[in-house]
C-alpha cells in the first residue's frame, strides 16, 4: 500500500472544467481569462504564474527536474525519449524516488497525481497546502493540492525532491533502458 493515499477532495465538475480549459487546444495565452471565468462561478485559489520558458515548451516533469534547458535532456528528446508518463514509472519501479508521508513532505518536494494507479502529474509541494505544476500544454500554476485537472487522478503521493544532477543521470540510464545508445560520463 502506498503511503499518503488520500482520497480526491472537491469539486469534480469544477476539475472537468480546469481540464476542459487546459487541454482544449485553446492558446494557453487565453487561460489566465478562462481562469478567471471559471473563478466567478466556482471560488478558487488557483494562481498563474510567470514562467521564463514559452508554455508549450516544456512539462510537469521536465518542470521539477530542471531539464527544459539541459543540453542533455534535449538531446536524448529529440531521439524520442522524455520525462513522461513511462520515465515516471520507471522511477518508481525501481525505487529511484524516497516516498514520504504527506505529513513529513517538505516544501519543494514531490506531489504526484495518480489515476488508477498510474502517474499522471507532477509539481512541487509549496507551503500551506499549496502546490506548484505545470499543467500540459497550459501554464505554471499555484495551487491547492486537489485543484488540479481531473485527469491527474484522485490520489497523491509525496516524495522527496532529487538534485538536477540526479534527475539527468536517472533520465540517461531510463533512456538506455529504452535502448538508446547514450555514452554517460555523468556531469
Amino acid at each position: 500500500m502506498a503511503m499518503g493515499d488520500p482520497v480526491v477532495k472537491g469539486d469534480v465538475e469544477f476539475r472537468r472544467r480546469l481540464e476542459e480549459m487546459t487541454e482544449s487546444g485553446t492558446e494557453p495565452s487565453k487561460h489566465r481569462d478562462m481562469l478567471a471565468a471559471i473563478s466567478v462561478e466556482v471560488p478558487n485559489t488557483i494562481q498563474p504564474l510567470k514562467s521564463s520558458l514559452p508554455e508549450k515548451g516544456y512539462t510537469c516533469g521536465m518542470h521539477v527536474f530542471d531539464f527544459s534547458e539541459d543540453p542533455d535532456y534535449i538531446n536524448i528528446a529529440l531521439r524520442g525519449v522524455y520525462a513522461g508518463p513511462a520515465f515516471f514509472d520507471w522511477l518508481l519501479a525501481n525505487q529511484l524516488l524516497q516516498e514520504v508521508d504527506e505529513a513529513d513532505a517538505g516544501v519543494d518536494d514531490l506531489i504526484m497525481y495518480f489515476d488508477d494507479g498510474q502517474w499522471k502529474h507532477v509539481g512541487f509541494r509549496k507551503l500551506n497546502g499549496r502546490v506548484e505544476s505545470k499543467w500540459g500544454p497550459g501554464l505554471l500554476y499555484n495551487h491547492g493540492q486537489w485543484e488540479v485537472l481531473k485527469f491527474y487522478g484522485d490520489r497523491a503521493r509525496f516524495f522527496r525532491s532529487i538534485s538536477p544532477e540526479d534527475a539527468i543521470e536517472h533520465f540517461v540510464r531510463y533512456a538506455q533502458s529504452c535502448g538508446l545508445r547514450i555514452k554517460w560520463t555523468g556531469q
